[in-house]
């Protein structure tokens, strides 16, 4: 924010590298990917790590270029993206720049109804299962809370079960 050009400039370097990656990648493996995987660490557990301006005007149009190029190449393929913590200010923008699959939905960061709602028949989601749950257990326990993610998210299709974030 305080260095805007210099901003601007590192977000364009860094969008051109992805960009000159997925190129290279989609022209030699092209005829067996089906996922591309895009990942930038947007949430913390209580909002965005930027404002929702600042994504819009900084990171929309760099991924647009990105998604655009993986999208051109992978016609028929998804674009599947990670990012960390609440994301709820940015979902519909997400979707709007052609993200098929959204991961990981922290529990604890989002609230999934709402995703599920937003979402449903637009951007399928993957996660949603707490990782604290599944490190303390019991076994009943996390069944208990797969069984509570399966019918919350997943009831109509569309949902990819799986951890929140990462496990140790």
């Amino acid at each position: 924010a305080l260095y805007p050009e210099f901003t601007d400039a590192l977000a364009g370097r860094l969008a051109d590298a992805k960009i000159a990656f997925w190129e290279m990648a989609l022209r030699e493996l092209g005829d067996v990917v089906d996922i591309a995987m895009e990942a930038d660490d947007y949430g913390t557990q209580e909002s965005m790590l930027i404002s929702p301006d600042m994504y819009r005007r900084l990171l929309k149009p760099l991924q647009k270029r990105l998604f655009d190029t993986i999208r051109a190449k992978l016609a028929d393929g998804f674009i599947f993206f990670h990012s960390c913590g609440n994301v709820d200010s940015v979902v519909d923008m997400l979707m709007d720049l052609g993200v098929d699959i959204l991961n990981p939905l922290q529990v604890t960061a989002n609230d999934l109804d709402d995703l599920r709602r937003r979402t449903h028949g637009r951007m399928a989601l993957q996660g949603g299962v707490s990782s604290a749950t599944g490190m303390a257990g019991p076994p009943e326990a996390i069944a208990d809370e797969v069984h509570r993610r399966m019918l919350q998210l997943g009831a109509d299709g569309g949902y990819f079960c799986g951890w929140d974030q990462g496990m140790p």
